[in-house]
C-alpha cells in the first residue's frame, strides 16, 4: 500500500526557534517530574534510552569495520 502525503516531507524545512526549544524543555521536564505522568511516559523513556545505546553500538561496530 502506497502512502501519499499532501507535500514532500523531505523538502520541508525544519526550523526551531529558541522559544520552541524552551517550551519543549519545560514540558519534558514537567512530564518527567509529575508522578502520574512519569509512569505513563516510562515506555517512551526506555525506548529512547535503548535507541541511544543502539547508536553507540552501531558507531563502534562501523568504526571497527573501517579500521
Amino acid at each position: 500500500m502506497l502512502c501519499v502525503l499532501p507535500y514532500n516531507v523531505f523538502d520541508a524545512k525544519l526550523k526551531l526557534t529558541i522559544t520552541q526549544i524552551v517550551v519543549y524543555a519545560v514540558v519534558i521536564f514537567a512530564f518527567w517530574n509529575i508522578p502520574g505522568v512519569r509512569v505513563l511516559i516510562n515506555p517512551l523513556k526506555l525506548f529512547t534510552i535503548g535507541w541511544h545505546e543502539l547508536c553507540h553500538i552501531t558507531a563502534v561496530r562501523s568504526k571497527r569495520l573501517a579500521l
